[in-house]
């Protein structure tokens, strides 16, 4: 049991994220996984074969769910346009020197913008916008929106000083403002299967939806 506390806690704390309310949870998930599988490394010690060999099979339990089944181009992205990542002095996982250099967050990133721009014009527009971003010129670069990066939500430290990237502010927002849970779909079904009973399924689609939007 103990063994299995130290496995599934730094889990439950993933999970817990990415249910909350609080804030969108799309700039925190893809860093999340990596301090989870680092959590449970560390759990799991290093003392002796037996603990070496355990955590191999975690490793690859962990990263077939997370790539096979959760990572897509939008945590990758999402990644990258959280400045309180991007911009991190320290030189760990989360530094602009690291994001650079993984190639598949990179693939990612620009996967996603090519899936989410308006037209190649949007396209070629964002990718322009990336360079001020990694370059941290105009505004971007100011000691105010340095300061913020770690006290603002991402959404909002993009829309009080991306206005310089327009197009870049609007992918970000539009990224960074998604969750990674399913429960609001989950608490509209629940609101459907309370209108939808068996004296009341003669009703149309519409007035259906107008009752569970009510």
């Amino acid at each position: 049991m103990h063994t299995c506390l130290k496995i599934m806690a730094p889990l439950v704390d993933v999970i817990r994220m990415v249910d909350t309310e609080e804030k969108p949870s799309m700039a925190y998930i893809y860093s999340a996984i990596e301090d989870c599988k680092l959590k449970v490394k560390t759990n799991l010690g290093d003392q002796n074969d037996d603990d070496r060999e355990l955590w191999k099979k975690m490793e690859r339990i962990l990263d077939r769910r997370w790539f096979g089944m959760l990572q897509n181009p939008l945590h990758a992205a999402a990644h990258y346009l959280n400045p309180q990542y991007y911009y991190a002095t320290l030189a760990t996982l989360t530094s602009s020197d690291e994001m650079e250099s993984n190639t598949k967050l990179k693939e990612g990133l620009l996967d996603c913008i090519a899936k989410l721009a308006l037209d190649e014009e949007d396209e070629s527009q964002i990718l322009r916008d990336l360079i001020v971003y990694r370059t941290k010129a105009g505004r971007l670069g100011k000691r105010g929106a340095q300061a913020c990066v770690k006290t603002i939500a991402p959404v909002e430290w993009w829309i009080t000083f991306g206005s310089e990237v327009p197009a870049l502010q609007k992918f970000a927002k539009r990224v960074l403002g998604l969750i990674s849970a399913a429960f609001p779909c989950e608490r509209i079904l629940s609101t459907f299967d309370n209108i939808h009973t068996k004296k009341r399924n003669c009703l149309e689609h519409d007035r259906m939806r107008d009752l569970a939007y009510i």
